[in-house]
């Protein structure tokens, strides 16, 4: 177990003196980092009556695909594979893993993936929004780290989709191993196809003291509140300090951090309330991504414990760059209007499973197939569908 030097560090503001921090350790983790975000006024972070989640919003990842590409090939980031499909016009794309339609000899990845535990202290209200702490909201006050540990997200689950048997692997590798279906099952080229998430067994731990009033709202479940930051510092923060800073225990761009939030929202400053994006930065290229847990129940029943982890962990598996396009689509999910990239979780953002594991029901989201953004007919997909659990079942429509 590696052991990680507390540092207090200041965002934006004159440095700091170093110093250990105090008293909050994860139970099978390091002693955390500190660090300090400075917010703004809370009257500049809209919020609404009825908050509306969101994803991926405001965040434009900055890479080159084709040097990323290269990196991948000298091991030096993240195992990713690429390839072009015709709608019209071409479309180069880049994925997470190797390539489902080249024969392999050895057909699985495994990706090291970093749970990071994010728990703010708000010395102004007196809050905390901590994914460590127990969770009176939860069934069991259960902590939310403690419930993405023991998710479908990380955890191996047997998965059989329309009568046709997926295999007993991680709810996303399912969603990708059945997009591709005409490759991956036991009659295609490359029926032990995975992409898995391999979690590090350190959980790492990140305290965040956040110098001022943060906007906040009362959340449904009455002793929880959600917090809202704006993304745009939130994201600097994480690509300026953490990510340095995580780089002692193993953190860096061959492996993939996932940043744990809990009842923290995102605002880009016009749109409220982002929970969760995937992003990539630097050379060699840096993936990474952040996802709230929710227990406010402000956003209603489209957003339930890991449906923003497994919304994000989708999409980067599928776009890990964010430089994936697509023919325009829309109006569907979170989506008002047209979109064109291959974001494969946000047409069906809100529509989520139920999937049980360890007596706790979890409610991965549904995510749209590879041929329904491009118009492949038949589907690759299996049993001929356009998403996971057939609530596409013929290609995306023309936007507008």
């Amino acid at each position: 177990m590696k052991r990680m030097l507390g540092i207090v560090m200041a965002l934006a503001l004159a440095p700091v003196p170093a110093a250990v921090a105090a008293g909050h350790v994860v139970a099978g983790a390091a002693p955390p980092f500190s660090v300090r975000l400075s917010v703004g006024d809370p009257a500049g972070i809209p919020i609404p009556a009825h908050p509306r989640a969101l994803f991926d919003r405001g965040i434009a990842p900055r890479v080159s695909r084709t040097d990323a590409l290269a990196q991948a090939a000298a091991g030096t980031t993240i195992q990713m594979w690429s390839g072009s499909v015709t709608d019209g016009s071409p479309f180069p794309f880049t994925m997470v893993g190797k390539d489902p339609f080249t024969t392999l000899t050895s057909p699985s990845t495994s990706i090291n993936t970093y749970l990071v535990s994010v728990a703010f202290s708000v010395p102004a209200t007196g809050h905390s929004y901590d994914p460590a702490a127990a969770e009176p909201c939860d069934p069991a006050a259960a902590s939310p780290l403690s419930r993405v540990q023991a998710s479908p997200v990380f955890l191996n689950k047997s998965y059989s989709w329309g009568g046709t048997a997926i295999g007993t692997t991680q709810y996303v590798d399912a969603f990708q191993r059945s997009e591709f279906w005409s490759q991956t099952s036991p009659s295609g080229i490359n029926p032990g196809y995975h992409v898995r998430l391999k979690l590090g067994t350190n959980t790492l731990e990140v305290l965040v003291t956040v110098d001022g009033a943060p906007a906040e709202i009362a959340g449904a479940c009455a002793s929880d509140n959600l917090m809202v930051l704006d993304l745009a510092t939130w994201d600097s923060l994480v690509q300026t300090q953490l990510l340095p800073l995580l780089a002692s225990s193993g953190v860096g761009p061959t492996t993939f951090p996932i940043f744990l939030l809990h009842n923290v929202a995102l605002s880009d400053g016009f749109l409220c309330c982002v929970l969760g994006y995937h992003s990539a930065f630097g050379s060699p290229a840096q993936t990474y991504a952040v996802a709230d847990y929710d227990t406010t129940k402000l956003f209603g029943a489209g957003v339930k414990d890991i449906a923003p982890l497994s919304h994000e962990v989708a999409e980067w598996m599928d776009d890990p760059l964010g430089t994936n396009s697509t023919n325009a689509w829309g109006n569907t999910g979170q989506v008002t209007g047209c979109q064109s990239n291959l974001e494969v979780a946000d047409p069906l953002s809100g529509t989520l499973l139920r999937v049980s594991r360890a007596g706790f029901a979890y409610h991965p989201q549904e995510i749209a197939f590879f041929s329904w953004f491009f118009h492949q007919s038949p589907s690759l997909g299996v049993n001929g569908w356009y998403s996971n659990n057939a609530t596409f079942t013929a290609p995306a429509a023309s936007c507008p």
